[in-house]
């Protein structure tokens, strides 16, 4: 069993990057890893909030227009879109991690088990949200690369990567 749960979960990596790219074909650019809410991009100067992040941005490329849809990038926090961000998504999550902890900070997230490489640094700082040093290939700080913006070539990059919970 842990077998056909640990391909489904490759499975669902691979749906991933490959939606990336579909994005990144699309839009000439990769998906934003997340949206930070400050006077640049629609909040308000003291703002910390965060808005959409890459899984928004790529739920059409993983048949989940209907959802994206329903995201209203007009009202940019996460948390005034409750439906979507609290909809379970089968492929964000690995059948392998059997936690049902769901993300919870002032809303409830319904949680994921992938990540998009946003280089090193706090992604998540209560006071740097420029986050311009050594940023990976999906910025949370402004837009994200374009594949031939990256010096050490695709193959050799990380896009994404899989974040167990577990509930222990």
């Amino acid at each position: 069993r842990e077998a056909a749960r640990r391909m489904s979960c490759q499975n669902n990596l691979k749906q991933i990057g490959l939606a990336l790219l579909s994005y990144e074909g699309t839009y000439k650019r990769l998906p934003p890893g997340g949206i930070h809410n400050i006077n640049n991009y629609g909040g308000l100067p003291d703002s910390t909030s965060w808005g959409p992040s890459w899984g928004v941005f790529i739920l059409p490329f993983i048949e989940q227009g209907n959802l994206h849809a329903q995201y209203n990038f007009k009202m940019p926090r996460a948390r005034e879109n409750p439906t979507v961000v609290q909809t379970k998504i089968p492929s964000f999550l690995c059948p392998s991690d059997e936690a049902e902890i769901p993300f919870i900070s002032t809303a409830t997230y319904a949680r994921g088990n992938y990540a998009v490489n946003g280089g090193r640094g706090n992604a998540f700082s209560t006071d740097d949200y420029t986050l311009k040093e050594a940023r990976g290939p999906f910025s949370f700080a402004g837009p994200s690369s374009t594949l031939a913006s990256i010096a050490d070539g695709t193959s050799n990059v990380i896009f994404a990567s899989e974040v167990v919970v577990a509930n222990n």
